[in-house]
């Protein structure tokens, strides 16, 4: 009996241990939701919460394709049921085992693959690619076959990485305690959301003016593919061809790419009898309406609107191409609302008259924060403290003075003070609190302005007026501006 008792106690401890272990893993591993301007976690956690078997056409790759290939542009285009399992710094051995992974859950008819780690990336690392950026990718992979394949293969190639590190986290991100955040502790609610299907909306617009595609007549240079990518470029080959999948390879519009590399997946893609789409050869480039000032965020990422382009032209081919018919869905049906949210929260980037700027802004689903620098007063114009009363402010401080106001769920606070003003508050999400800080010149002559929202400033502390814009249902900072006259970002 006392043997008993001791093996049911050492049993219960064990599993007290375990419990223990599993909850500090979950906490200290980093998390990037949708709140985050590359949302790897959401990408992979919201994968496994896919209905079986429903998922046509998968994406992977880099961040190229994370911000380049958008799933609801694809549905509400052409019907098409896609997931973007792309992430930063994806190198080819991480979209191996991600598309060997997706085969346990989803029969996809076509595979997109964009190509940018197919040549040499990082000289420094093994694997072509950060440490970092290979542990976003498997740290929220299910245990399988698949993934103890995966590990054993990067620690193989990468002896800085280890086998322990990957079965117990803890030992990798002990250090983090002093880091977390809310994320942390509610990551059950937080992976619920994953409505963009691991697109990575870009806002910025902020292309090259002088580029120009190329044509493939340019040149008739080769470049090398970096050995350890191109084995497994193979492997994925044969991967989707023991599976029945159309593998198709994709370049997204980037300063990096060159004729050299178009030349050298061309006579890969021809050799595999696959095709090849490069959005940077001039054909393709021209017949997507792609303009590189317009449609880039930066030298190697499409924005949303070039991504809205490069999608449906993708999504045609496949509709034209591969008799991918149309299926409703309500995984993608009803998750057109908050797409629109995304699409009007990077068009409110774009503003630059402060009039439409705080109509924009005029939203039940936004908080809006305000405080002044130095004097405010001096470039409110009549017509702008209009725009300004629309909202409900009364913006009756006076020249010199400090100055706040909170706009949020149609409450408006405001306050005026000769003093320095400083006001805390929540928008009501949990943790998420804010402190607004006012200095007019009356005050001090160190003025300045401080918003900020979880301890992180988000002001612009620009003279004059600085607003900060916080989207309630996407529990992120959407934009933060400042206004000397003019609207600066």
């Amino acid at each position: 009996m006392k043997h008993k008792r001791y093996l049911c106690n050492m049993f219960a401890f064990g599993m007290a241990a375990c419990l223990v272990v599993l909850t500090v893993n979950r906490i200290l591993i980093p998390k990037c939701y949708y709140d985050d301007s590359w949302p790897t976690t959401s990408t992979y956690q919201g994968f496994y919460q896919m209905e079986k078997d429903s998922v046509d056409v998968l994406f992977l790759g880099s961040s190229c394709a994370a911000a380049g290939l958008n799933p609801q542009e694809f549905y509400d285009s052409y019907g098409i049921r896609s997931y973007n399992l792309g992430c930063e710094g994806q190198s080819l051995l991480t979209s191996y085992y991600w598309l060997e992974e997706a085969l346990r859950f989803q029969s996809p008819k076509v595979v997109v693959l964009e190509v940018f780690f197919t040549f040499l990336y990082n000289r420094d690392e093994p694997l072509n690619t950060a440490e970092s950026s290979t542990r976003k990718a498997f740290d929220y992979m299910r245990w399988s076959p698949v993934k103890w394949e995966a590990v054993h293969d990067i620690c193989n190639y990468d002896k800085k990485q280890t086998l322990s590190s990957y079965y117990f986290p803890n030992i990798r991100y002990h250090a983090r305690w002093k880091e977390l955040e809310e994320n942390d502790f509610i990551s059950g609610e937080m992976s619920e959301h994953y409505e963009l299907k691991g697109y990575a909306p870009l806002a910025k617009r902020r292309g090259n003016d002088g580029y120009v595609p190329f044509s493939p007549a340019d040149s008739s240079d080769r470049a090398g593919m970096a050995p350890l990518m191109r084995e497994y470029l193979d492997r994925i080959v044969m991967l989707c061809r023991e599976n029945g999948i159309s593998l198709i390879l994709t370049k997204m519009p980037d300063t990096d790419c060159n004729v050299s590399k178009y030349n050298t997946m061309s006579d890969y893609a021809q050799e595999q009898g696959i095709p090849y789409w490069d959005f940077n050869e001039e054909s393709l480039y021209q017949a997507s309406g792609f303009v590189h000032m317009e449609d880039m965020n930066d030298d190697w990422h499409v924005n949303l609107w070039g991504a809205k382009k490069i999608s449906r032209c993708i999504a045609e081919k496949l509709y034209d191409a591969y008799g991918i018919t149309g299926i409703q869905d309500s995984q993608w049906e009803d998750t057109k609302t908050y797409y629109d949210m995304v699409c009007r929260d990077c068009e409110l980037k774009q503003i630059t008259d402060i009039g439409q700027y705080m109509d924009a802004v005029s939203r039940e689903d936004y908080t809006v924060l305000i405080a002044v620098k130095g004097n405010g007063m001096t470039f409110m114009e009549e017509s702008v403290k209009e725009d300004f009363r629309q909202m409900g402010l009364f913006m009756d401080y006076t020249e010199n003075s400090s100055y706040f106001a909170v706009i949020h769920e149609g409450k408006i606070e405001e306050g005026t003070s000769k003093e320095i003003l400083v006001h805390h508050g929540s928008t009501g999400n949990r943790l998420t609190d804010y402190e607004i800080k006012s200095a007019g010149w009356d005050s001090t002559y160190d003025v300045y302005a401080s918003i900020k929202i979880n301890d992180k400033e988000w002001a612009r502390n620009g003279n004059g007026i600085n607003v900060v814009i916080y989207s309630n249902e996407r529990k992120q900072v959407v934009d933060s501006v400042s206004y000397d006259g003019e609207l600066k970002r």
